[in-house]
């Protein structure tokens, strides 16, 4: 289904998470098979939000949003953490399902 700007809407999976300093995440998107479009890996709690982006790269069945995709900040600490994976191209768009996580 096109977005309001004329793109088809992407299915963004997070398939993993961790670390401390820095903190990273990974996933892909599903059934979109290209290169040259933009993983942004975000982090937010209370007015804070961090951000990292990274390209994607075209796997067999999606495309991977695994390189790159890390944030090293000292406020990262902490329960309560929102994390969102999003993935923008010329033809897609869409943000995963947000996960509470917990930064130790």
């Amino acid at each position: 289904m096109p977005a309001d700007d004329g793109r088809l809407q992407a299915t963004v999976i997070i398939t993993r998470w961790g670390g401390t300093d820095p903190f990273e995440a990974g996933g892909f998107v599903q059934g979109v098979v290209e290169e040259g479009g933009t993983c942004t890996l975000t982090l937010t709690r209370g007015d804070i939000q961090l951000q990292a982006t990274g390209a994607g790269q075209a796997g067999p069945s999606g495309t991977d949003c695994g390189d790159g995709l890390a944030i090293s900040d000292s406020r990262l600490t902490g329960d309560g953490w929102r994390l969102v994976l999003s993935y923008s191209s010329q033809g897609y768009s869409g943000s995963s399902t947000p996960q509470e996580v917990s930064i130790s």
